[in-house]
């Protein structure tokens, strides 16, 4: 019974610590402000480094090569034979079941 009076206890003084960050102004300013304006400043110094220019593949007067041609061992015929067009409606036949 005491931990979870503690846990509300514990949690009342959070929410009142928020409301008094966002709406106590001090010289004109409120806490959360503040914060906002230290992480506003970060990242904009993170985004003000200067990132290095990413290395060329190739130079812009080189010409790209061509992917070589890899040509298949057995190149699919245009009419299947009798064999593998019976063993392909095997494979269909036992899957649609």
């Amino acid at each position: 019974m005491w931990s979870f009076a503690k846990f509300a206890i514990l949690c009342v003084i959070a929410v009142a610590v928020g409301l008094v960050a966002v709406s106590l102004p001090i010289e004109g300013r409120t806490p959360a402000e503040y914060v906002r304006g230290l992480f506003e400043t970060h990242l904009a110094k993170e985004k003000a480094k200067p990132q290095p220019a990413p290395k060329p593949v190739r130079a812009a007067s080189q010409p790209a090569k061509a992917a070589p041609v890899r040509k298949a061992d057995n190149p699919p015929a245009d009419h299947p034979t009798d064999e593998e067009r019976a063993g392909l409606e095997r494979l269909l036949g036992e899957k649609a079941r």
